[in-house]
This record gives structure tokens, sequence and C-alpha cells, in this order.
């Protein structure tokens, strides 16, 4: 096992002493910032926007309707369990819906989610971008 280990050893010595790294100064930092820049001037002035921001405000749109359901479930059942007040709530009664009516929604339904969700997805694709971007110069 020792011998093993020095061979290990050995082979690490030799691969540091062939590798020279150059030294990393502030020149390194500023070029690559600089890159970063004239990335984002390209990408803007293509007229293309980045994705983040808007899927930014979507997550925060997403993310304050799934605060404000966790927070009307607290609150109501927190006021059931701890508080001792029963809550009355409106009953509102379905509407009746026929066998037939009831056949083609669950007949169509699988499409029109299927459809949905493609429409959904292909708005974070280049493509979807761009088609994004040609309806707002449309509209």
């Amino acid at each position: 096992m020792t011998r093993k280990l020095e061979i290990e050893a050995a082979l690490e010595r030799s691969l540091r002493g062939g590798v020279k790294a150059p030294r990393l100064d502030g020149r390194f930092d500023a070029a690559v910032w600089s890159r970063i820049e004239a990335a984002v001037q390209r990408v803007s002035a293509n007229g293309v926007a980045s994705p983040m921001p808007e899927s930014a405000r979507w997550l925060l749109v997403i993310n304050a309707i799934g605060a404000a359901v966790a927070l009307v479930l607290v609150v109501y059942f927190g006021a059931r369990a701890f508080g001792g007040v029963e809550l009355s709530l409106p009953v509102v009664a379905a509407p009746e819906i026929s066998a037939t009516t009831m056949n083609r929604i669950l007949a169509m339904a699988p499409q029109v989610f299927t459809g949905a969700s493609l429409m959904f997805a292909l708005m974070f694709t280049s493509l979807g971008r761009r088609l994004r971007f040609a309806l707002r110069q449309f509209l």
C-alpha cells in the first residue's frame, strides 16, 4: 500500500511541476467583466430581452398567489381550531351538467391541457421569446 501511495505522490508532483498556470491579477478580472458587459450590450442591441426579468416577475406573481392562499387557509383553519369560532361560508350550488356535456368535457380536457402546457413551455424557448417580441411590436 505504501508503494502505491509513493507512486501517486510522485505523479502528483510531476503533474504540478509540468502544468504552470499563470497568476491571475486585476487585469484578468477586468477583461472578464468587460466581456460580460459586451455580451449584455449585444443582447440589448439586438432587441431580444433577457428572459430573467420576466421569469422573475412570473415567480413573484406565483409566489404571491401561493402565499395568499396559504394565508387564507391558515386564518380559516386556525380560527376554527383555536378560536372556537365557527365561520359560515355561503353555500354555492354547483350548476347541473348533463352526462353528455361532461363526457365531451372529459374527452377534450387532455387535449386542451396538453396544448396549454406546450404553449407555456414554448414561451421559454428562443422561438417563444422571438414570437413574444414580435407580438409586442405588433400590438
